[in-house]
């Protein structure tokens, strides 16, 4: 689709053979070195060389190891309305990838109102911000100071550090790791040449590990035997995205999953693991007549929407997730047939999951 997407794919490659593990060869080097950045960086924060701070409340990370693709965001979105649903003030630090940050921080959304767009907050920041109308929202760098201000505006007795596991400024009482259970470690190469972000040793530093998408792959039992190589202590739970819904743009109504049933469908994403969007909804019996993948964060112009609508010329639907619409320009689709696929995580043993989520960051049950 265009020169990023042709390198998310190289670099997602399991065998590209040998002339072309020979042109990667610079990436490899380039991986190794970061491996080493990323080595020293955790050992300076470890010896106190690099101070990390203590906010006075809890603070729970959800993370993963991986460049996109894990979950993170419906994750994000369900630990904080289960707490809040508990009666905890909760609040939501996010880095906001591609947000405007003029250093200061960004309130996406107090508790009662939206603040701020997609343009300003990022897309997965905007989404948090409206599904959660009754949760504080704050994107920006300096989680730190985002955390003392949600201390000090909010009264935050639980935060989530949405993408937390790499940031070590901000100490947490719990670490949550999620690994896609379709594609745990890519090619097993750090970032640039494959798409890990630590070394696969580093999720021994995690207290609960999450295993999304286990509906979508056969191996969730070989993947658990991996993880409890490198950390025989935390415990593993699976989780899934189920559709609960489709609404429609043109109206805000409300359709089942099986409004699909027999019906052609266009999908559109840009999200980091596409294909479990696409397989979500075949397994809805719907066809999905094609499969427009952009990149992870990808904002749509005008070219995009001329490929959109000739894809959706002769569909029924035209359908993308939770995350895309905030970035979709409604008025350029056929909004009758744009549909948003809402989903829920649904996870396997959930009370227990709640239980050690409150053991660990101090939070009486109730």
């Amino acid at each position: 689709m265009n020169i990023r997407s042709s390198i998310e794919r190289l670099i997602t490659m399991q065998k590209p053979g040998a002339l072309l593990s020979l042109a990667l060869f610079p990436l490899a080097g380039a991986s190794y070195i970061l491996q080493g950045s990323v080595w020293l960086r955790r050992l300076l924060y470890e010896k106190g060389v690099f101070k990390s701070c203590r906010l006075p409340c809890a603070v729970l990370s959800i993370g993963n190891i991986t460049v996109g693709g894990t979950g993170k965001t419906p994750a994000v979105y369900h630990i904080a309305r289960h707490l809040k649903d508990a009666g905890y003030r909760v609040a939501i630090l996010s880095r906001g990838y591609r947000a405007q940050d003029t250093g200061q921080g960004l309130v996406v959304a107090d508790g009662s109102r939206v603040l701020a767009g997609p343009e300003q907050a990022g897309d997965e920041p905007f989404m948090l911000a409206q599904k959660l109308r009754d949760v504080p929202v704050l994107a920006g760098r300096d989680r730190v100071s985002l955390g003392r201000q949600a201390v000090r505006d909010f009264a935050a007795q639980v935060i989530i550090m949405d993408d937390g596991f790499h940031y070590f400024r901000l100490k947490r009482d719990l670490d949550i790791v999620l690994i896609n259970s379709r594609n745990p470690f890519g090619n097993g190469y750090l970032l640039p040449r494959g798409t890990l972000r630590e070394p696969i040793s580093s999720i021994g530093r995690a207290q609960l590990i999450m295993l999304s998408k286990v509906d979508q792959t056969t191996n969730a039992a070989g993947l658990e035997k991996t993880i409890q190589k490198y950390n025989p202590r935390a415990p593993i739970f699976k989780a899934s995205l189920q559709a609960q819904a489709l609404r429609r743009t043109a109206n805000d109504e409300t359709l089942s999953p099986a409004a699909l049933q027999g019906k052609r469908a266009t999908a559109v994403c840009s999200i980091g693991d596409p294909d479990s969007f696409f397989s979500l909804l075949e397994s809805l019996a719907v066809t999905v007549t094609a499969k427009l993948a952009f990149p992870d964060h990808h904002w749509y112009a005008g070219a995009d929407y001329r490929v959109i609508n000739q894809s959706g010329g002769n569909a029924d639907f035209i359908i993308t997730t939770e995350k895309d619409i905030a970035k979709l320009d409604k008025n350029m689709l056929d909004k009758h047939k744009l549909l948003i696929l809402q989903t829920s995580l649904q996870i396997d043993g959930e009370e227990k999951f709640f239980e050690t989520i409150r053991q660990h960051a101090g939070l009486t049950s109730g």
